[in-house]
């Protein structure tokens, strides 16, 4: 009985897996198309720089706010009018410094940045600031950079983060204030992180519950029939744990071979084969809506519903996340078989 349980979670895990490396898959695709990673980049850049409460910044963030700081950078300098350019521009001349301009995608004749990078260290961050704080000077000190901050002209919350770094650093150099700025920027970064990471949970529950009903993947359904088909359970426990196919670093083609095994064995998921007996597939997606639609009132077509939404929900944690958990499961039904097996 708890062997049985045992592979019908290992089974419906492994399902996930599979349906968790398409979503993940979807997400890195949309990241990459609208450059999300780099847009985030610069909003946090921008928060180091910008006093939230300053009546000129910014009222908010929006896609649009997005998009135009994303292709100031590329044109190096900031396309809003003043006060507000002026916060904005110390981002673009950040980014625009030859330690970390380089890091953009070049055009194909490498006469322009196309692309921003979606990341920066952070020492290629606090050697980029302290030029643009003290622009021309060789060898900073920690003297310089104090001077700079108290006469030079800056953004307001700037200023007043660097006074608190040097604050920390009464008998320190410019080599320590390098590193307190370093901390700095890691600190934000760790808060941009957390957000991206929330975007993108967004569009793995919506990517996740998209292929879950395209694929026709229920969690009821899948675990049902590995739960009470002992040779299907088997022949999935024994794809999850041969360490063959299906690992989180497979191509598409070995992860499509593992659907099509699994729908080989007899597992419920899918909505059968595109074309039948020379049926066109339009045809066939008209006759698969209509029985879709006769059937919403029965009791299991919102059962199937309610299985797309636990798969969607499931895939939404990631690859990750139920590789990681295979591992686990798999150890553990290692050693329920190997106590059952001993005398």
């Amino acid at each position: 009985m708890v062997g049985a349980v045992l592979d019908t979670v290992l089974g419906l895990a492994f399902v996930f897996a599979l349906v968790s490396l398409m979503v993940t898959a979807c997400v890195e695709a949309i990241s990459t198309v609208t450059k999300k990673r780099a847009k985030y980049l610069l909003r946090g850049i921008l928060q180091l720089f910008e006093d939230a409460h300053d009546p000129d910044a910014a009222t908010g963030w929006s896609t649009k706010a997005e998009r135009r700081l994303y292709q100031d950078v590329l044109d190096g300098r900031t396309s809003l009018a003043p006060p507000r350019s002026f916060t904005r521009q110390w981002v673009v001349d950040v980014m625009n410094h030859p330690l970390v301009l380089p890091l953009g995608q070049r055009s194909a004749k490498a006469t322009r940045t196309v692309r921003v990078p979606p990341s920066i260290s952070a020492r290629q961050f606090a050697l980029a600031l302290i030029d643009r704080i003290c622009p021309g000077a060789k060898d900073v000190s920690l003297d310089d950079i104090k001077d700079a901050v108290q006469h030079r002209h800056m953004p307001a919350q700037l200023r007043r983060a660097l006074r608190a770094l040097v604050k920390t650093l009464p008998q320190g150099d410019a080599d320590q204030l390098r590193e307190a700025i370093e901390s700095w920027f890691d600190a934000q970064m760790a808060a941009v992180g957390d957000s991206y990471r929330r975007w993108a949970k967004r569009w793995a529950v919506v990517i996740g519950l998209v292929v879950a009903a395209a694929l026709n993947v229920s969690a009821l359904t899948v675990a049902h029939a590995l739960y009470v088909d002992e040779p299907l359970r088997e022949a999935t426990v024994a794809a999850a744990t041969n360490g063959e196919v299906c690992h989180q670093e497979d191509t598409p083609q070995a992860l499509q071979k593992c659907l099509q095994s699994l729908d080989d064995e007899g597992l419920p998921i899918g909505w059968g084969p595109p074309t039948m007996r020379g049926v066109s597939i339009w045809h066939w997606a008209g006759d698969r809506a209509t029985d879709a639609w006769a059937a919403l009132g029965t009791w299991p077509a919102w059962m199937r519903l309610f299985g797309w939404i636990l798969t969607g929900l499931a895939a939404s944690f990631g690859a990750s996340f139920w590789f990681d958990a295979l591992k686990r499961l798999t150890g553990a039904r290692k050693l329920l078989v190997s106590k059952e097996v001993a005398p």
